[in-house]
């Protein structure tokens, strides 16, 4: 870091500085550690008024307090980052993860209908990203339009808009190859989320126990628990009470 600080490579430093504060959340569990560098390296950037810096620092510091499952401060910080990285041109890659982690934490808070306001801004960011990168592949594109699509469903599934969800997640499958792929499982799992709300409970199981039946041993235990609470739901709508109240055990 030191070396690209001497050169003012700023965009190279921010990275690295980021690859680090992950480093402590995901292999260290050090998340206090992790605040404060983040909140270091964001007064860094605002000291040289780099926008980028700023704009992935907000962004980093998103993830610190996701990992601490405070999703008032991370839906904040993000929002935040959005706010400096929609500036620059061209625009970031990372601007598309912001889009997605925020997404994702509104639905968590169940915002629906903030994340339907957020789904605009996203569709006109990818709109501009993708004419800024001609050379960019249809898969890496396809996979843009995946998140942002489940983005959408999960609004219109929150706002009772079933229809509009049942169409968005069938182009959404269009976009991905393989249902075992992260990209298959999480359209497994709001696909559930639509046949439960459509009072479908024995389909809504049996794709439940698809996404269930793909979590390997050592899997992140958050991802497990998404899975078993929607399974559990769902075998209470069922009125299969005592094997819902298992999961819990």
């Amino acid at each position: 870091m030191e070396e690209l600080r001497h050169i003012g490579q700023w965009n190279n430093y921010y990275e690295v500085w980021t690859f680090y504060i992950n480093s402590l959340i995901y292999y260290s569990n050090s998340k206090n550690q992790a605040l404060r560098e983040v909140q270091q390296m964001f007064a860094d950037a605002m000291d040289r008024q780099e926008t980028y810096g700023m704009g992935i620092a907000y962004y980093t510091m998103g993830n610190v307090y996701l990992n601490m499952n405070n999703l008032d401060e991370s839906a904040k910080a993000y929002e935040k980052g959005l706010q400096q990285l929609l500036q620059l041109t061209p625009m970031p890659i990372y601007t598309s993860e912001v889009f997605s982690y925020l997404g994702d934490v509104l639905n968590e808070q169940h915002k629906y209908d903030k994340l339907q306001e957020l789904s605009i801004q996203w569709k006109d960011f990818l709109n501009r990203f993708i004419d800024e990168n001609p050379k960019l592949d249809a898969e890496h594109q396809n996979l843009l339009w995946f998140y942002y699509d489940i983005a959408c469903a999960q609004a219109a599934i929150g706002q009772n808009r079933l229809d509009d969800a049942e169409q968005t997640l069938a182009h959404a499958k269009e976009l991905f190859g393989n249902e075992k792929s992260y990209e298959g499982m999480e359209w497994l799992l709001t696909l559930a989320n639509l046949r439960l709300k459509q009072n479908r409970f024995a389909e809504a199981l049996e794709l439940n126990t698809r996404r269930l039946c793909m979590i390997m041993p050592g899997e992140d235990k958050g991802i497990y628990l998404v899975v078993a609470s929607q399974r559990a739901e769902i075998l209470s709508r069922l009125d299969r009470f005592e094997e819902s109240s298992n999961l819990y055990r």
